[in-house]
């Protein structure tokens, strides 16, 4: 099975291998019933019924008036984030309709979230690898079948494959598209973590890859053509997987899922949004080709992932100010502890199998008190860990990642004054970076402000020295060739170091958002301190600069 290492929907996606950081003092590196088919309301945006988990709690969201903000508005319309986040996040997808073929078209100022056009074009322009970018795969009796040769696609080539029914997947088309970065960098904003694409390009009568889940919730956005899909819940204690799954076969797809199969048909202008776990399949009609991109994200961002850097955190404490934890473990414990011995329900053979081990170990009325004993101490251990956590700390190490791996920031993320606001071409909303800021000279009346503050992180942590300093992670010198590239992600993005004493002054600059503040008023620094930590951050491109004159 062809995997990536995208944050991407359909067919071939593979888990992003996340390694939570250290932070500069070097904390600890972690790591049924057969379906049929039946077509969903053309006008409908309720929830389909065949999802009934309860919805997640309210999500907080960038302030509204944001371009981050709006894009999302944009690729939602005319459903509210709002009523998406109460309704459909991580608990249902969401079909919405919108009889509209040129409304993607209409991104980006009329460039155009992606096309036919474009995917060929990137193919000549660059040297897209076939498996690393590009996957040509068509669905033969049922199973997935790929027809990756080796070397660079050449466009020639890949319309070859295309013209014999397979479908083209390009992975990370981002990365030679200025408008789908956008988009993505947009998304990344409102989302707090890394969002990644694919585009799918097929012929017509033709579908590429077989039923299956994924481990990230997605975005399908039908640029050109048709296509219907499929789709099938997982049971409710199977729902929102971490990991994807394999292919499956129809029969598989019956057996696995309880409710009856929702079959939707996408039209261009149409969005399809899946939460993870959703089984699902698509296909071509027989008049016209497809091209859709999918739009993905929230892969391994879970509870699970958080605690998974938290808890080692937590014991690194713990074993320095608690003198249990770090007391020996019971000599021989071996001798009854495991999953022959104790408690552990077994069958009747392996209990026989385990009898004669018993015996030379220990007497049973011994052995069940040492159990007993065992596991008191290791529960009270685990009891008293929570104590020990800093969930403050653990956030700051499970976010260094994305700043360090997302895409570099759309400089239009600037939100402007009302007057400069402008609605993009024919209607869609504006992308254009005409308000970024030009460098001018500091003093003490100059207004400034973050650009925006979730390109930069403050964290308070010590350094190589085991002196506590301010360090401001950002993600305005990330590049897009790089973004969600290779098996491993970066760990500790760019950053400044300054002085615990500006901690006060730097956390005003989060505080006063969206406004801005005169340089003079940052806190509890004298003149030159201002203006020499001011200059940092507007060489760095996290400011907005604005002097009173103008």
């Amino acid at each position: 099975m062809v995997r990536t290492n995208t944050t991407a929907s359909a067919a071939s996606e593979a888990s992003l291998k996340r390694r939570p950081p250290g932070l500069q003092n070097g904390g600890k590196k972690t790591r049924k019933k057969k379906s049929s088919s039946s077509s969903s309301s053309s006008s409908s945006f309720l929830p389909s019924p065949i999802l009934t988990s309860a919805p997640p709690p309210p999500l907080p969201f960038p302030r509204a008036g944001t371009r981050s903000a709006e894009a999302l508005e944009w690729l939602l319309s005319p459903v509210s984030v709002s009523d998406f986040f109460s309704q459909y996040w991580a608990r249902t997808f969401l079909h919405i309709p919108r009889k509209d073929p040129q409304y993607y078209d209409r991104w980006d100022d009329g460039k155009g979230v992606y096309s036919k056009k474009t995917l060929f074009e990137v193919l000549k322009a660059h040297s897209v690898e076939y498996t690393k970018q590009l996957n040509v795969a068509r669905l033969e009796g049922g199973k997935k079948k790929v027809y990756n040769p080796s070397g660079r696609a050449l466009p020639k080539e890949a319309r070859s494959f295309f013209e014999q029914g397979c479908t083209l997947q390009l992975l990370a088309p981002q990365h030679h598209s200025d408008s789908l970065a956008k988009l993505n960098s947009f998304l990344e904003d409102c989302f707090g973590c890394l969002v990644g694409a694919n585009a799918y390009l097929t012929p017509p009568k033709a579908q590429g890859f077989a039923p299956h889940y994924d481990d990230v919730d997605v975005f399908i956005v039908q640029v050109e053509g048709s296509k219907e899909w499929r789709l099938n819940e997982l049971p409710s204690a199977n729902q929102l997987p971490r990991d994807y799954s394999p292919d499956f076969t129809e029969e598989e797809v019956s057996r696995l899922t309880p409710h009856p199969c929702i079959t939707i048909t996408l039209h261009p202008g149409d969005l399809l949004y899946l939460p993870r776990g959703v089984i699902h399949r698509a296909k071509t009609g027989n008049d016209a080709h497809s091209l859709h991109v999918t739009v993905s994200t929230y892969q391994q961002w879970t509870w699970y992932d958080l605690l998974q850097t938290a808890v080692p955190l937590a014991l690194d404490v713990a074993v320095k100010q608690d003198r249990e934890f770090r007391e020996g473990l019971p000599v021989d414990f071996h001798a009854y502890m495991g999953t022959g011995y104790g408690t552990t329900p077994l069958s009747s053979a392996a209990q026989s199998s385990t009898s004669s081990i018993q015996s030379q170990s220990t007497t049973p009325t011994d052995a069940t008190a040492a159990v007993q004993a065992f596991q008191r101490t290791f529960h009270r251990l685990l009891e008293r860990l929570p104590a020990f956590a800093n969930i403050h700390e653990a956030a700051d190490v499970h976010a260094l990642p994305f700043l360090a791996n997302r895409l570099p920031p759309n400089r239009c993320l600037l939100t402007p004054q009302p007057s400069q606001r402008k609605k993009g071409a024919q209607g869609g909303p504006s992308t254009s970076t005409s308000t970024t800021s030009i460098p001018l000279s500091l003093r003490a009346t100059t207004l400034i402000r973050l650009r925006n503050p979730s390109w930069v992180r403050m964290v308070i942590d010590t350094d190589m020295n085991n002196t506590q300093q301010c360090f401001m992670y950002h993600c305005c010198r990330n590049t897009r060739d790089s973004n969600m590239v290779g098996d491993e992600l970066k760990d500790v993005p760019n950053h400044l170091v300054f002085p615990l004493s500006h901690a006060a002054a730097l956390a005003s600059l989060f505080s006063s958002h969206p406004k801005h503040i005169a340089v003079g008023e940052l806190h509890n620094l004298d003149e030159s301190q201002r203006l020499e930590c001011a200059r940092s951050l507007q060489t760095a491109d996290l400011l907005d600069v604005v002097s009173p004159d103008v």
